[in-house]
């Protein structure tokens, strides 16, 4: 755990290469301090059609799935340093998000084969 899904807008990729995506992703939860590195999945996914209120802006969103049980702190920390490994790819205007989505321990299952 934990589970990142990167959301981005394509028309960034002749600046920005998904796997650039992925290792701030990895840094900043690394970073965190919550998770080994080996804990940790990531999958990215770039949007061709999208809106963003009135206009067509630039975004990168990425949200993460964990297991319940972190504080606010906790949750608030993995946001920021994601965040700031984001930022540090300086793609002026463009709206960057974060944020954090509990799974329940009780009902979260896996499997391996």
């Amino acid at each position: 755990m934990p589970h990142l899904v990167i959301e981005y807008a394509k028309d960034l990729e002749p600046q920005l290469a998904p796997g650039q995506l992925i290792e701030k992703a990895f840094g900043g939860a690394v970073q965190s301090g919550l998770f080994t590195a080996d804990d940790i999945k990531i999958r990215v996914r770039a949007y061709e059609d999208y809106q963003i209120g009135t206009g067509k802006n630039r975004f990168i969103n990425i949200t993460a799935h964990i297991l319940s049980g972190r504080t606010v702190a906790q949750k608030s920390s993995l946001t920021d340093a994601i965040l700031m490994q984001l930022k540090s790819l300086k793609l002026g205007a463009i709206e960057l998000t974060v944020q954090v989505y509990n799974i329940e321990r009780e009902t979260y299952a896996k499997a391996r084969f």
